[in-house]
């Protein structure tokens, strides 16, 4: 005759899980830095350019590689680590933090194309003041 008793608790998580999970945080937050990198030198590249404009003297500046396919591709790679953590484990979900980057790219190009409207506007103001 089986006895019934007590179920035994059982954790949920292995110990291969949890080092997952931990390999996982590291990864996501590792790809999050390197993005919050990448928009803060496009940041700082929309004055680089408006200074090399500024000084030129024949009103052409050397040309500048943002990449916004490296943007896109850490955006990507976000994104997956954040699905893959939200499809295996549960808990809070990092999709406000893809976010929140995603919409901080967008913003760094906007605010590129905004300095170099207003530096092109300040640049012919002076040209044309000579």
């Amino acid at each position: 005759m089986a006895r019934w008793g007590k179920p035994v608790e059982r954790s949920l998580w292995t110990e291969d899980d949890r080092e997952m999970t931990n390999l996982g945080e590291i990864v996501f937050w590792m790809i999050s830095g390197l993005l919050g990198l990448k928009i803060l030198i496009n940041f700082w590249m929309a004055y680089v350019m408006a200074v090399q404009k500024w000084k030129s003297v024949n009103g052409k500046s050397k040309s500048q590689s943002l990449m916004p396919y490296l943007e896109f591709g850490l955006l990507f790679a976000l994104l997956l680590t954040a699905f893959i953590k939200h499809l295996y484990h549960e808990g809070p979900s990092r999709f406000n933090v893809v976010g929140f980057l995603f919409v901080a790219v967008i913003l760094s190009y906007f605010h590129l194309m905004a300095v170099a409207l207003i530096t092109g506007i300040l640049d012919n103001r002076r040209r044309s003041n000579r």
